[in-house]
Order: C-alpha cells, then structure tokens, then sequence
C-alpha cells in the first residue's frame, strides 16, 4: 500500500516511510481487501494532511487490526 502512495504522496511533499513491527501476530484476512483499506486510509491521509505536516509513518497498527477482529465477531 505504501508503494503504490509514495508518488501521489510525494508530489504533494510527503514522505512516506513503512515501519513493521516484527513480532506482530498472524492474522487471517482477505489480501486484497486489506490492500485497498490502507491504499485508501493513505490515500485520505495525504489529501488530507495539514502543509506543514511532512511525513506520515505506515504502521501495521495493532489498533486497526483489533477494530477487523471486532467486526468479524
């Protein structure tokens, strides 16, 4: 999802770094669909983000993975 953000993200002065963290814990999920999600969550993010704000981080964030977990219930 980064990859496919960096250029729209950089023409607009952004620069997007991914950080995984590596004792994250497996999950079962649709690729593709959780592909879309962050292209769309980064997608908001730069079109959204304030000039004076440079960098956003990419994050395999627990929390987002805790919200998917909480919905398939």
């Amino acid at each position: 999802a980064v990859q496919m953000s960096r250029v729209e993200a950089e023409s607009e002065g952004i620069s997007l770094e991914r950080e995984v963290v590596a004792d994250l814990p497996e999950i079962m999920a649709d690729e593709g669909r959780l592909v879309q999600v962050l292209s769309n969550l980064l997608r908001n993010a730069i079109k959204f983000t304030n000039v004076s704000m440079k960098e956003i981080h990419e994050r395999n964030m627990r929390e987002q993975e805790r919200r998917e977990r909480r919905r398939r219930r």
